[in-house]
């Protein structure tokens, strides 16, 4: 399928590229909804294991597009609307059975920092910028605030909302907000022998293992161990747990 501000690699270790450079990978209504479908329809293939979410040109993804969100054409409704494109793509990248790893390199700011802490594996340039500079223009991250407190110590979130400063990625390294850090030259080379350890092992008992993950987050740890004993029943009743479909 063809798109205008991405680029979506289909194989079983596929890639969606991030593609407004121009536009610091901003994510305006287009580009969220492309998003949102290369999501949905990489998810229903059954030869796509893992999937590397990047952006083009300078850095990963700078948040969303000011130009929108400032629009005076826009009624507050038409704009409520808008903001919840981010949530959307947020919510499939945790539904989906494949793994996600973010290649992040420049920076990934805002928005964009919360699409980037929403993948399931993150992989960084030791040059990115991080952060959430929103209370900088008179704003909070209120839309990615729910995934970005799941992937980021409470102290840190709060400081880096409340200050809107940037941490580089060793710090984000010790916070364990993301997986690893890379140089320029060897990311796309790290992130994808990342990507093929997890391609190597059985891609049903990976799904059920991430949906076993997310489902948790939310559920009373006493009453988690009854679902997870139920999951853990329904990896050995697949019958496939050595091989590969």
């Amino acid at each position: 399928m063809s798109y205008k501000t991405i680029v979506v690699k289909e194989e079983m270790i596929s890639q969606i590229i991030l593609n407004r450079p121009e536009k610091r990978n901003a994510m305006n209504e287009e580009l969220l909804g492309e998003l949102l479908d290369a999501l949905r329809m990489l998810d229903a293939r059954k030869d796509v294991h893992v999937i590397i979410l990047k952006g083009e040109g300078k850095g990963f993804c700078s948040g969303a597009d000011l130009n929108v969100i400032c629009s005076e054409s826009m009624t507050i409704l038409q704009k409520r609307e808008y903001v919840k494109g981010l949530p959307d793509v947020i919510k499939m990248m945790n539904s989906s059975g494949k793994v996600i790893i973010a290649q992040v390199h420049g920076f990934a700011l805002a928005g964009g920092f919360g699409l980037a802490m929403s993948a399931d594996l993150v992989v960084c340039s030791d040059d990115a910028k991080l952060g959430m500079p929103e209370v900088k223009k008179g704003l909070m991250p209120m839309n990615i605030m729910a995934p970005v407190s799941r992937a980021v110590h409470k102290r840190k979130l709060l400081e880096m909302m409340f200050t809107g400063e940037y941490i580089m990625p060793g710090e984000a390294l010790m916070y364990g907000m993301i997986n690893k850090v890379s140089t320029q030259e060897n990311l796309e080379k790290e992130t994808m022998e990342l990507a093929q350890k997890i391609y190597c092992n059985n891609p049903n008992i990976i799904k059920l293992g991430k949906e076993a993950y997310y489902t948790i987050q939310d559920m009373e740890f006493m009453k988690s161990f009854n679902y997870l004993n139920d999951m853990l029943m329904m990896t050995i009743m697949a019958g496939d747990s050595q091989s590969k479909n």
